[in-house]
């Protein structure tokens, strides 16, 4: 419930990747990490960032999502 996801866009991590191949000659033989080991987003963020772009969520208590993912998945075409 209170996680955070350490994680990078795509387009993001390849603009790093790239501006860093065009760095100088010292960046290379060097381990760059483009995403911060430490910091995160949390879920809570993302769901509002989510919800501020239009898309409604349904805010449920982890078990009750549980259930539903479950009942869910066990449906022959669980995309519906």
């Amino acid at each position: 419930p209170h996680m955070k996801l350490n994680g990078l866009p795509a387009n993001l991590a390849a603009r790093s990747i790239v501006s860093l191949s065009h760095a100088e000659l010292h960046v290379y033989g060097r381990t760059y990490h483009v995403v911060p080991s430490n910091e995160g987003i949390s879920f809570e963020n993302i769901i509002e960032g989510i919800q501020n772009c239009g898309i409604a969520l349904i805010d449920l208590p982890y078990n009750d999502w549980k259930v539903k993912l479950t009942l869910q998945s066990s449906k022959k075409r669980s995309f519906e």
